[in-house]
């Protein structure tokens, strides 16, 4: 998208001159992202005012800062002036820590994106201290109907 500057340069009052520029203009304005933990899953929800092209959202988790993996697909609804929600779930089946991060990667349809800003989750295991023996050791435990994120 362009964008048209004009700038009145006076110089003997006599000279004016226009440029015009690439300015990025944001195709998603993302209003809000959040989570909160719920069972075995970590449940995100955002909401966008408006959409242009908008393909849909990658959602990434990392454990660690910088080390981000791709977990899920959201489809976008294209090019909208309407507020729109989005949720997805995140599975913590096999997941040990204490807290994720998530961030979106929005895609338009022509392939180009863009990231949101990154949250953080602290995770509520449940860990208990072994007393019995000699050792001092953190044994965490899953409860075992914990099969799937609904």
């Amino acid at each position: 998208m362009k964008t048209t500057i004009s700038i009145l340069l006076l110089l003997s009052c006599q000279s004016i001159f226009s440029r015009t520029i690439n300015s990025p203009i944001p195709p998603v304005e993302l209003t809000s992202f959040t989570g909160q933990v719920e069972a075995s899953c970590v449940h995100l929800f955002w909401t966008t005012d408006s959409e242009f092209n908008n393909l849909g959202f990658e959602i990434e988790r990392a454990i660690q800062i910088g080390q981000w993996q791709e977990i899920g697909f959201v489809q976008g609804n294209g090019t909208t002036n309407e507020p729109q929600t989005y949720e997805f779930k995140d599975s913590l089946i096999n997941v040990v820590a204490e807290k994720c991060y998530y961030r979106l990667k929005q895609i338009d349809y022509d392939g180009t994106f863009i990231y949101s800003e990154e949250i953080e989750i602290s995770l509520n295991q449940i860990t208990l201290r072994d007393t019995t023996n000699q050792y001092d050791y953190i044994i965490i435990t899953v409860p075992e109907f914990v099969t799937a994120c609904e």
